[in-house]
């Protein structure tokens, strides 16, 4: 039976105090803590509401209309966030996004473990297959490991995944500050490897109860005051079981040897553990039915501009503008063969000169690369049959891509170039380029909406809404059971004996250990298989952030497009993608370094060993060791005078065996 306490009796205990202060002193500890904790909780949700913002990027074209919501997960790694400037390209199957610079003048983005969410403005680009990530590599930590960006589109109500985690680093992995990421399908997003690696870590730092103290998103309405509140009543709660079920065994217990931990506060330990389980599961759902919404910091919004009417380009200008889009072309596609389909980078083609026709050649075999395989024959091939939404898109981006350059190529007058041949075999090779993606029943017509890779946005379905005093009855119900808890704790640990209240805070240091470190692992992993592998749930977005994120959306919509436009200096640096050139110089060096840092590490530890041998070699050296090889050179003296072998045997008969041996004259 627990233990019980008659509260009649609360005087004649607490008189006991004095000779058992072991349940004062603990509750005194925990909550002069607990107080300290709060107060940083309650500073960190006042800084939190700062980054609980979308910034309206400053170079959003007044020319484009339509609007994409950017959310940029950064990852939990050690020095996953960068100081440097990021740059995203966004590529869907009507065309792709000019490079825009991912900013917030409000707040420091792209920290560790942040999510950082943007509004673009754009072309309408359809089905977006790909995102390309840069950046300028600058600041004291330019590092970068990207988690996970999502991209909705806000009139289409339809959102993308790009399951990113690499590294964007000249110094981490394989030296890539440039990558491209392909949108990720529903099978993607239920795979073993996303749920055992990705998904599981993200919600177990997001739902494990005292880690998310530290690790809380800024987005999620569960503030840090309310997880701690909420960890100090299931502390209370789990000393009370804890303790009341102490009383079940005898003072005397089995131990194994010298061992300071027994059998029996393992098996109370795992017993509180169990029962404490659904009172966690009661106490943080009823704060998570609590929807506090975000407020929405003013943003801020773009002057208006009026700006000059672009000028109209000179002939010699068409031609160079054509060749600047055909090097970003060809550049794109082999990142895109290098990072999406994996292919070596070495067994791509590369133009052999800096001109249209090389360049032309150069995409001609980047597009056959990509839609024909190597057949039986060397010299023959045979199509791919493509199959999949993601194909589809990007083959459909490729015919548009054609078609623009076409156009670009009819429009070069060919008396201001310096060789005309060039542009007419430039525009054949695209003409049939154009032909072989028509036997993909690929053309310039919109694709049907069956074909798709996106996700409908399901944030409009109405979540239940709990009444205002429903706030105040979580606030009570915490506190009371806290209190009495709390109270009741006190009371058995003062009908106790001193030696037995001291064993039984051992045994609630094993249960506090199994609530932090062994429960919440199994529970999220139960989850997060219950949720997508058997009720095939595809949103991988926490419902109550989305619900908060799109509030503020939606006090954006009805803004003006020209408060949601800026302005974009093409010339800016930021904008170029890093060469490949400049990348493969910055794999040599990071090979260079490797070598020496291994060099390094060689000769250190070979230093250190040398070191410690000679320690171990001269550390038992005593004071009569002087004395000992004074007699040994005394006793085996003249040996300097031997010169012929009979001097040896002289001396070997004489000082060598008397002073060896000495009167011991052997066995015969």
């Amino acid at each position: 039976m627990p233990h019980v306490v008659d509260l009649s009796d609360t005087l004649m205990l607490f008189a006991n105090v004095a000779n058992n202060p072991v349940g004062l002193a603990l509750l005194g500890s925990l909550i002069g803590f607990f107080l300290i904790v709060l107060i940083w909780a309650w500073k960190k949700d006042k800084d939190d509401l700062k980054k609980v913002r979308v910034a309206i990027l400053t170079d959003n074209d007044p020319a484009f209309h339509h609007r994409y919501m950017v959310k940029v997960c950064t990852g939990y790694r050690m020095g996953s966030g960068t100081t440097s400037q990021v740059v995203l390209t966004l590529y869907g199957s009507e065309g792709q996004s000019d490079p825009h610079l991912l900013s917030d003048s409000g707040k420091e983005v792209f920290r560790k473990g942040s999510v950082d969410v943007f509004l673009l403005k754009t072309r309408y680009l359809g089905e977006l297959h790909s995102l390309r990530l840069w950046h300028s590599n600058s600041g004291v930590s330019p590092s970068w490991y990207v988690h996970r960006v999502t991209v909705t589109d806000l009139a289409a109500q339809k959102t993308w995944y790009f399951l990113c985690d690499s590294w964007l680093s000249n110094d981490f992995a394989d030296c890539q500050m440039d990558r491209i990421f392909s949108s990720a399908s529903k099978a993607n997003l239920m795979s073993l490897r996303y749920l055992l690696f990705s998904g599981t870590v993200e919600k177990f730092l997001k739902d494990h109860l005292w880690f998310s103290v530290w690790t809380r998103c800024p987005w999620s309405p569960f503030t840090r005051v309310q997880r701690i509140c909420c960890c100090m009543c299931l502390l209370f709660c789990g000393l009370v079981i804890n303790i009341m079920f102490w009383n079940d065994y005898s003072d005397e217990d089995s131990q194994t040897g010298k061992f300071f931990i027994t059998f029996t506060q393992i098996k109370i330990s795992f017993q509180s553990s169990a029962i404490l389980l659904p009172v966690n599961l009661l106490i943080v759902q009823m704060f998570q039915l609590i929807q506090v919404q975000v407020k929405q910091v003013t943003p801020t919004l773009n002057k208006l501009r009026v700006s000059r009417p672009p000028k109209l380009p000179t002939k010699e200008a068409v031609a160079q503008q054509l060749l600047k889009d055909l090097k970003c072309i060809v550049d794109y596609l082999q990142k895109y063969i290098i990072h999406v389909l994996g292919e070596s980078a070495d067994d791509l083609p590369s133009p052999k000169s800096d001109s249209v026709i090389a360049y032309i050649e150069t995409l001609s075999h980047l597009v056959e690369s990509y839609i024909c395989v190597p057949g039986e024959n060397s010299q023959s091939s045979k199509h791919v049959t493509v199959i999949t939404p993601h194909q589809c898109h990007f083959l459909h981006y490729l015919y548009k891509v054609l078609e623009n350059l076409q156009y670009q190529v009819s429009s070069v007058d060919l008396n201001y170039v310096p060789k005309p041949i060039d542009y007419i075999q430039a525009s054949n090779i695209l003409f049939n380029l154009k032909e072989l993606l028509q036997t993909f029943n690929v053309s310039g017509a919109p694709l049907p909406s069956s074909l798709t890779t996106s996700f409908p946005v399901t944030t409009n379905q109405k979540r239940c809404q709990m009444p205002k005093f429903f706030t105040f009855l979580c606030w009570f119900f915490l506190f009371a059971i806290s209190s009495f808890s709390a109270y009741y704790m006190v009371l058995i640990s003062l009908d106790m004996t001193k030696d037995k209240a001291i064993s039984w805070l051992i045994s609630i240091l094993l249960s506090l250990l199994q609530s932090i470190f062994f429960i919440p692992p199994i529970k999220v992993f139960a989850q997060t298989i219950f949720m997508y592998r058997i009720l095939k749930r595809s949103n991988i977005e926490d419902s109550s952030e989305e619900q908060q994120l799109y509030g503020i959306i939606a006090l954006l919509v009805n803004r003006a497009d020209w408060e949601l436009s800026g302005f974009r200096d093409p010339s800016n640096a930021v904008y170029q993608a890093p060469s490949n050139k400049s990348i493969t110089s910055l794999k040599k060096q990071r090979a260079m370094e490797s070598k020496l840092y291994k060099l390094t590490h060689e000769i250190v530890v070979h230093i250190i060993f040398l070191v410690t041998t000679m320690i171990m070699v001269y550390a038992d050296k005593g004071p009569d060791e002087y004395n000992l090889y004074t007699a040994i050179q005394n006793s085996f003296s003249n040996f300097n005078n031997i010169k012929s072998i009979p001097d040896f045997y002289r001396w070997s008969q004489g000082p060598l065996l008397t002073n060896l041996y000495s009167q011991y004259k052997g066995k015969w």
